[in-house]
């Protein structure tokens, strides 16, 4: 492999990003919460007029490319950034590809490259590590007062921003959020069969099996759907949580009380939670389409038929508004997550307060004290609100000292307020700060209250760590990774589904598990976390 004077493409360097560190997020981290932001509109104005980042009108390229699209040059809030800071943005992705990893690499295999790329932290690293960006340690020392200032006031934070060979080639997407999903359940069918809101694993259980057997949409048909998530493994991931399972990612890696990288794919909690995921799929509580449905939150429960559901607070909030009007009686509340079979609320879907999406400066890049700059205007405190806000007279007013979502974007009745903002490039994952205004104003009146009722009585586990990896552990990682990843996710399918029994093919698994590499994947995190962890 080349390094520092020269780059390859590397196929599907995006995958990695995800894969080595929590490729379980399908829903951008970031959803985000209620109309009302507390924050003094006077602070952003005053703060306006400090030194643009460049003297000058600049316009610098960018490589963006996110879940949502790609970087749209006529994005009101780049704009009214442009205002504020003197620095332009022009994107060089055509929004017409639609595949990351091909546009990344694209890009990276063409010289000169953009001035600012934009992607998770691996895949950030690993071409950092090959010469593709600028280290921005001396940057950031000498014209980042604000991202200083967030370092300083996290201790340790710096520790994550930093390559194997111990420098700092990124900045990343801070979100002041708490978590990416939680349980919703229909409590006006709760109500309907004279259940309480469930409590446990059991009173989960029996709540969803009863009401599937009343017919609560009173159409004659059994097409009640009873839980089910975004996609099939989030479906997956959730409900082995009810049954003591640690771990987040694919692999279901977790960092246990002694520091130590550990995978619950070995753990007999693994092995009781598929079979109880067996079992309450063959009764039906489980979507039957799990692992083929497409949209399984809007047609489920726009067709009045999905009962619970797993997933982001915000967007999910808004549905008993948005569906109220077609469906007579329709509710869906955000409950307290149930006990576990040991009695513990956990969930493993708290999010990291650094997002694994960044953005760094390119080894092309000529102006990088004015790029610094640039990106030190994201985490100042106008930066913060157009972030999370966007721009005030679109997206927000002022009104009595307070910004305040417009209600065309806070109660929209065909979007929910993340995606208009993304409309206007608010709310992106860029190396900025997204404040918890945004995530008020994305979940409905009084939803923000539930969460942080839930938040107090729910054990979260911490984000796990996007670990720097050398080179030569993410070219070992990729040649373990794809074969245990598709035997595994092949397995759990095969077991929820009933094509083959867990009692008889678990330890086969385990055994096929570590015969593919999974122990050498163990190790390689654990030398990397242990390099982050000694790292100055």
């Amino acid at each position: 492999m080349k390094t520092k004077k020269g780059f390859i493409v590397l196929t599907g360097a995006c995958v990695l990003a995800g894969a080595f560190a929590g490729c379980a997020k399908e829903e951008v981290a970031a959803e985000k919460p209620t109309a009302t932001a507390a924050a003094s509109a006077s602070a952003a104005s005053a703060a306006a007029t400090k030194a643009p980042a460049s003297k000058e009108p600049l316009t610098l390229s960018i490589y963006y490319h996110s879940n949502n699209g790609t970087f749209n040059d006529d994005w009101a809030v780049f704009k009214k950034a442009a205002e504020l800071t003197n620095i332009s943005l022009k994107g060089v992705v055509a929004k017409a590809q639609s595949d990351r990893n091909v546009s990344y690499n694209t890009t990276m295999a063409v010289r000169p490259l953009p001035d600012i790329i934009a992607n998770k932290v691996n895949a950030v690293n690993e071409y950092a590590l090959m010469g593709a960006y600028q280290p921005l340690d001396d940057l950031i020392e000498k014209y980042a007062p604000n991202i200083k200032k967030y370092l300083n006031e996290h201790p340790g934070e710096d520790k994550k921003w930093k390559a194997s060979d111990g420098k700092t080639y990124f900045i990343p997407n801070v979100q002041e959020q708490y978590v990416n999903n939680t349980w919703f359940i229909r409590t006006d069918w709760l109500e309907k069969a004279g259940l309480e809101i469930p409590q446990n694993v059991d009173e989960f259980y029996q709540a969803i099996k009863k009401i599937k057997d009343m017919d609560p949409n009173g159409n004659g048909q059994k097409d009640e759907v009873g839980i089910f998530a975004r996609s099939g493994l989030n479906t997956v991931r959730a409900l082995l949580t009810l049954f003591g399972v640690k771990g987040q990612s694919n692999f279901y890696y977790y960092v246990d009380d002694n520091n130590e990288i550990k995978t619950s794919f070995y753990e007999p909690e693994f092995k009781k939670g598929m079979t109880e995921l067996a079992k309450w799929y063959k009764e039906g509580i489980i979507d039957q389409e799990l692992f083929t449905r497409t949209k399984p939150r809007e047609t489920l429960l726009g067709n009045n038929q999905g009962i619970a559901t797993w997933d982001a607070p915000g967007s999910t909030s808004t549905f008993t508004r948005r569906l109220s009007g077609q469906i007579p009686g329709f509710k869906l509340e955000m409950m307290t997550h149930p006990k576990d079979v040991n009695g513990n609320r956990n969930d493993v879907t708290k999010s990291s307060f650094v997002n694994t999406e960044v953005w760094g400066m390119s080894a092309d890049n000529k102006r990088p004290e004015e790029t610094m700059k640039y990106f030190d205007f994201w985490y100042s405190e106008e930066g913060k609100v157009l972030l999370s806000m966007g721009v005030e007279g679109i997206s927000y007013d002022v009104v009595n000292g307070q910004r305040q979502f417009k209600d065309s974007f806070a109660n929209n009745p065909e979007k929910a307020l993340n995606e208009m903002l993304d409309t206007i490039g608010g709310g992106h994952p860029i190396g900025g700060f997204v404040t918890m205004d945004y995530w008020k104003g994305l979940l409905e009146p009084k939803t923000f209250d539930k969460l942080q009722s839930i938040m107090k009585e729910v054990k979260y586990a911490d984000g796990y760590p996007q670990l720097p990896f050398t080179n030569e552990e993410v070219d070992k990682n990729r040649q373990l990774y794809a074969a245990i990843q598709t035997y595994a996710m092949e397995k759990i399918n095969k077991w929820v589904l009933g094509a083959e029994p867990v009692e008889s093919s678990y330890d086969n698994f385990v055994k096929e598990l570590k015969s593919l590499g999974m122990d050498e994947l163990l190790k390689i995190h654990n030398t990397a976390y242990k390099r982050m962890k000694d790292s100055k």
